[in-house]
């Protein structure tokens, strides 16, 4: 009699046979994926090059430096390339102004504290690289 186990990732039945890999150290592991679906999810790691890209936003196909990185996307790029995003932007910040300047009011203070001492930790860094003597 074979045990058979159902992948996961696929969703088929198969023998246990193809649920064994190894760990770190070289150590039989039974595993809840098989082997087909992990090998197929490391191919997948690999980052796609792409040089253009098209803008769902204005339909156009531009070079792929015009689009902001998002981590949300298999290509690793934004959706809208950055004049659609900063146009939208824009936009927003015209219609919202009243929303934008409440939250302002509440919390730039908070804000401004933060990237004021953003800047000096900054500066301190820098002033103490050029304080290192060269070789």
């Amino acid at each position: 009699m074979t045990i058979r186990i159902t992948c996961q990732n696929c969703g088929t039945e198969k023998n246990a046979s193809n649920f064994i890999s190894l760990d770190a150290n070289n150590n039989p592991i039974l595993s809840t994926v098989c082997n087909n679906c992990i090998k197929k999810m490391e191919n997948k790691t690999e980052k796609p090059i792409i040089t253009e890209k098209k803008c769902i936003k204005c339909n156009e196909i531009k070079n792929a430096k015009l689009f902001n990185k998002s981590k949300e996307t298999k290509d690793c790029l934004s959706s809208w390339c950055k004049e659609c995003q900063a146009e939208y932007k824009k936009q927003y910040n015209e219609k919202n102004r009243d929303k934008i300047n409440e939250y302002n009011r509440k919390n730039g203070y908070t804000t401004y504290a933060y990237q004021r001492k953003f800047y000096i930790k900054r500066k301190e860094k820098e002033h103490d690289d050029m304080l290192v003597p060269g070789n």
